[in-house]
């Protein structure tokens, strides 16, 4: 049905190609934990270089919004280490080679697939492969309980498209039956009879009137004859294929409905709104963030059936974390937020909304939360303040509650995190202790209060 209907087709089209125009990356869970922000940078590089292509990937993936569930099984690759630690492709498995779901309870164990084609499997008794459900990615539409088959978007549309299918073969039958007129001989057997016709020259007459018709047809003859008593009319001819557009065109608008793409028939009947339009494209828009959000649901989070792809690639490679500082998969783009218009529309006059009291790298920090990227780089830069990962003086450990990041201190202070690295090597310089312990952007803030003002007031000798 996916394939053979042009409303369906067209509907399914315009919501995989916006879906894909999202860009995904992997974001720390603890952005101010070292460990955290690796497996994030190491993630995002190793989705880049997947030996099947994300962008591949997602697009069967995606399929689980018209099928009702879909899944996929990792393949791991082996890194530059010589281990096992590289997620080497992420593999769509066909539905039409799923046999069974195995469940036990409440616990999904994995699945059966159906035995491969071939002669070999007349004569195969029992269940195929079994994948287990560690192993899967599961995506499912209008799953309850444990009906994992879900509903997808087209089984509603069903009927709809049954029926435009009827419309349209019930209107082609009769324009190939009853488009073009059928000739009637119509003979007056009342004036035969008033002039002494017998039976057989009716016939007679009769005869030569439908060799006429059928010289004409074949264009041996290029008029028709009748005669007082044998005339001529046609049958039918009055088909209007017009009759049968209203109906279509509302069908058509009931599956397009279907994918919330009432925007797609503005235009093409007699009225159309600008206004409307855009109500329906934004609604349409947000509810595109759903699938994304449930593709980076199923590959973020803990190790789980079904789900958890991150994490497991972090536990073979950095064994078990707590999962506060797993890495997030993220998606940006479709969501457009006022903020986010304003920064393209500085960019395009090469200005920037970030150039007040921040750094490159708070610059940088900021445009990925937008979903931006990052500034380029120019040729010529002036100097700029050393960010905390230029910071490599590692300050020892002393009493205190060390719970304030580089970043909350430079809220407080109003500052950026690059200016609180310079004053910690002023502070060194200058011989004064600073209220901090580690380094770089692992470094933590005495939290007691008064401690860390007093330290600034006197280091900058009581400026503000």
């Amino acid at each position: 049905m996916r394939r053979t209907d042009d409303a369906i087709a067209a509907g399914w089209y315009a919501t995989i190609a916006s879906l894909l125009t999202a860009r995904w990356s992997w974001a720390p869970g603890d952005p101010d934990d070292g460990l955290s922000r690796k497996i994030a940078d190491e993630q995002t590089e190793m989705w880049g270089r997947l030996r099947r292509p994300w962008s591949r990937a997602l697009r069967q993936a995606l399929l689980y919004l018209c099928d009702g569930a879909r899944y996929g099984e990792t393949a791991w690759g082996i890194g530059p280490t010589g281990q096992i630690d590289v997620l080497d492709a992420w593999l769509d498995r066909e539905m039409v080679a799923h046999d069974t779901w195995c469940i036990e309870g409440d616990t999904w164990h994995g699945v059966y697939q159906r035995h491969p084609m071939g002669d070999a499997a007349r004569f195969t008794q029992g269940p195929g492969p079994f994948i287990p459900a560690d192993e899967l990615t599961y995506l499912g539409h209008g799953v309850e309980g444990q009906n994992l088959d879900g509903l997808g978007l087209l089984r509603p549309l069903w009927n709809v498209w049954r029926r435009r299918v009827d419309v349209l073969d019930m209107s082609m039958s009769a324009a190939e039956r009853m488009a073009t007129p059928v000739p009637v001989v119509e003979v007056d057997t009342i004036a035969a009879r008033e002039i002494g016709m017998t039976p057989a020259e009716i016939e007679q007459q009769v005869a030569d009137v439908e060799s006429g018709i059928e010289a004409f047809i074949t264009g041996d003859a290029a008029h028709l004859r009748k005669t007082s008593i044998v005339g001529l009319s046609t049958y039918g001819g009055d088909v209007k294929l017009a009759d049968s557009v209203p109906t279509l065109d509302h069908l058509d608008g009931a599956i397009l409905r279907g994918f919330l793409l009432q925007l797609l028939t503005l235009g093409t009947t007699s009225t159309g709104s600008r206004s409307v339009g855009e109500v329906h494209r934004n609604i349409w828009r947000d509810s595109l963030l759903v699938p994304l959000d449930d593709v980076s649901e199923a590959f973020s989070g803990p190790a789980r059936p079904g789900g958890g792809v991150g994490a497991r690639w972090t536990e073979l490679n950095y064994g078990r974390v707590h999962p506060d500082r797993l890495a997030r998969l993220e998606h940006s783009g479709l969501s457009v937020d006022p903020l986010v218009d304003l920064v393209e529309r500085l960019d395009a006059q090469k200005l920037s909304l970030f150039d007040i009291g921040a750094n490159r790298a708070d610059k940088d920090a900021m445009r990925r939360r937008l979903g931006l990227d990052p500034l380029p780089v120019p040729d010529e830069v002036e100097p700029v303040e050393e960010g905390e990962d230029a910071d490599q003086i590692d300050l020892p450990f002393r009493p205190g509650d060390y719970t304030l990041s580089n970043r909350d201190v430079a809220d407080m202070l109003g500052s950026s995190t690059g200016r609180v690295s310079s004053l910690v090597k002023r502070s060194i310089a200058a011989g004064l202790e600073v209220p901090a312990i580690g380094k770089g952007r692992d470094r933590r803030w005495d939290a007691t209060p008064g401690v860390i003002l007093a330290w600034y007031q006197q280091l900058t000798g009581g400026a503000s």
